[in-house]
């Protein structure tokens, strides 16, 4: 199975390499992309863009608050305890199996 780039992909040409024995990027290939689809819109936002934006981190951050350094503290204590116990309980199987 080969490989061909999509569309607007790198791949190098012939002609590129050719003089310089480099690869020389052309104006097509010098464009980033990325995923395998191009991009909705390529241009930058509007102020209507950017205030529906800055509504949604806001109405984001009241539904969804930021943990904070005592809440990522116990949910480490709890995940170390329960990392503990599920260790225990996989010797105790492997031990009561005959491993």
């Amino acid at each position: 199975m080969s490989f061909t780039p999509p569309e607007g992909g790198h791949a190098t040409s012939a002609a590129s390499t050719a003089s310089t024995g480099h690869s020389t990027p052309n104006a097509k290939e010098s464009e980033r992309r990325f995923g395998v689809t191009p991009p909705a819109s390529l241009q930058e936002p509007t102020e209507a863009d950017l205030a529906v934006s800055e509504q949604l981190k806001q109405d984001l951050e009241l539904d969804f608050p930021r943990e904070t350094a005592e809440g990522l503290a116990h949910r480490e204590q709890v995940l170390e305890e329960l990392e503990r116990i599920v260790s225990e309980w996989i010797l105790e199987e492997g031990r009561s199996q005959g491993l």
